[in-house]
């Protein structure tokens, strides 16, 4: 799976609680997080397929959000890419939802 990525204009803390909101209303599992570090691992519970998720500051509020397939985890499906797709569809959505 390619990792994919997404620029949202807004600080790095806004962006966090987004996440975890995100992933909260997807009902997703969330593995563990180091928000210090911006790193957290999420599973889709019906695959229990984890996903990295980087949140990496970019410039002043700008931050990228870059998810991929965790270290040995294994997919020949399109169904990670899929479910990137789909949470940082869901993350835009909550930060726009916010922001409003």
């Amino acid at each position: 799976m390619q990792a994919q990525s997404k620029t949202f204009s807004c600080g790095k803390t806004v962006v966090l609680g987004a996440l975890y909101d995100t992933i909260e209303q997807l009902k997703w599992k969330l593995l563990s997080a180091n928000s210090d570090a911006g790193i957290l691992m999420a599973a889709e519970r019906k695959s229990d397929m984890p996903f990295l998720i980087r949140v990496c500051p970019m410039q002043k509020d700008e931050v990228e959000i870059t998810v991929e397939l965790a270290s040995g985890a294994f997919s020949d499906k399109d169904f990670p890419e899929q479910n990137a797709a789909f949470l940082l569809d869901a993350l835009s959505q909550v930060i726009e939802n916010a922001l409003i």
